[in-house]
């Protein structure tokens, strides 16, 4: 024979403890929530920049263009474009050491090296 339990008081210190504790998983799993949802947008900017980027470095790599008018590359993490990058493969050589470092930290690359070999680098990323 069945016989029914009885229901627990809402004001068992028991109930209110369960209650506490599912209110605060529920917290943590949207607190993680959000941040995967801000990781997956910041990723979505980044891939748009990289599928940018990607054309960009074909199209220069490929031009016949004289003088080489270079497709601007996108930043990373904002995928707009990188203020002071070079219009032409000219601006490209006479640009100072702090301009190449400047583009060189919005690609999110190595700035290893010297103003030489950051120089080649970005050319190098220009495509």
């Amino acid at each position: 024979m069945f016989i029914p339990k009885e229901q627990p008081s809402p004001t068992d210190p028991a109930v209110i403890d369960q209650l506490r504790s599912l209110a605060k998983k529920i917290d943590d799993l949207t607190e993680q929530n959000d941040l995967l949802t801000t990781k997956v947008a910041e990723m979505e900017i980044k891939i748009r920049a990289s599928e940018h980027n990607s054309l960009a470095r074909l199209r220069n790599a490929t031009s016949t263009a004289t003088p080489l008018i270079l497709e601007p590359l996108r930043a990373p993490v904002t995928n707009t474009v990188i203020p002071g990058f070079p219009r032409t493969e000219r601006e490209l050589r006479l640009m100072s050491a702090t301009e190449v470092l400047a583009v060189l930290k919005a690609l999110d690359v190595s700035i290893k090296g010297k103003s030489g070999e950051r120089k080649a680098r970005l050319r190098a990323e220009c495509g």
